[in-house]
């Protein structure tokens, strides 16, 4: 059993692949990765289950290496363009928390992208982006130091409780009260309102910073192309029906 962490799925995603495609027993059993609840505490572990092949694990390991396709896609068109692999871990690992499935995280994080583009190209969606894209274009920018200021402006006028709000202490608690990592979060949330959902900035100590981070939030997405992340889901998709046979 390993510790249910993001490292450990994607280890354990790659081995439940391998046996999928590799192994000489795949037509008839499928490798799948499943939580494993501890027998002596509450703690859950995952692991790699192999069973005899049938319609529903079937499809679930065709959606796994479907996601992992076009995740690896992903990787390397951000990589190009200068974000780390990291930011899009990240994005991945905040989806999770928020309860999109594992199988449905990289489809969510390339359309959450082009909608990234669209807003940096002056085109409003139906409806705001979920907040994790906005800590994800706060990643996506690397060390910035406009982005440290930022950070450095909310953490030095204490702001980050009346920024976030009524989840700051489980915020406090995840984060150990790390300071700085609690600024960050606030900024985040500062993106999700006056990036995301376009609200008006208050007069703040961080107002002009923010106008500035969210420029260059704007400038870095408008020069990506959103049809390198569309036609990444169309060709994952194309394969898919072959995976789920």
């Amino acid at each position: 059993m390993w510790i249910n962490n993001n490292e450990n799925y994607n280890k354990l995603k790659q081995k439940a692949i391998a046996f999928n495609t590799n192994s000489e027993f795949r037509d008839s059993y499928v490798a799948t990765v499943v939580k494993i609840q501890d027998s002596e505490s509450p703690r859950i572990f995952i692991g790699v289950k192999v069973e005899k092949r049938n319609k529903l694990n079937s499809l679930n390991a065709a959606k796994m290496e479907y996601n992992e396709r076009l995740n690896s896609r992903l990787r390397d068109i951000l990589e190009s363009k200068g974000v780390s692999v990291g930011a899009l871990n990240a994005l991945e690992e905040r989806m999770g928390i928020n309860g999109v499935t594992d199988f449905d995280q990289a489809k969510a994080a390339a359309l959450g992208t082009v909608e990234l583009i669209r807003l940096a190209d002056g085109i409003k969606g139906e409806k705001a982006l979920p907040e994790e894209f906005a800590h994800f274009a706060l990643e996506a920018l690397g060390n910035s130091p406009l982005v440290e200021r930022l950070i450095n402006n909310i953490a030095n006028n204490g702001l980050a409780r009346s920024i976030i709000g009524e989840s700051y202490d489980d915020y406090a608690s995840l984060y150990d009260n790390n300071q700085a990592m609690l600024a960050k979060e606030a900024a985040g949330k500062l993106l999700a309102d006056h990036l995301l959902k376009e609200s008006e900035i208050p007069t703040s100590p961080y107002k002009n910073l923010l106008q500035r981070v969210i420029s260059l939030i704007k400038n870095f997405f408008h020069n990506l192309n959103a049809s390198d992340f569309q036609k990444a889901i169309v060709n994952a998709d194309k394969g898919f029906g072959i995976l789920a046979k």
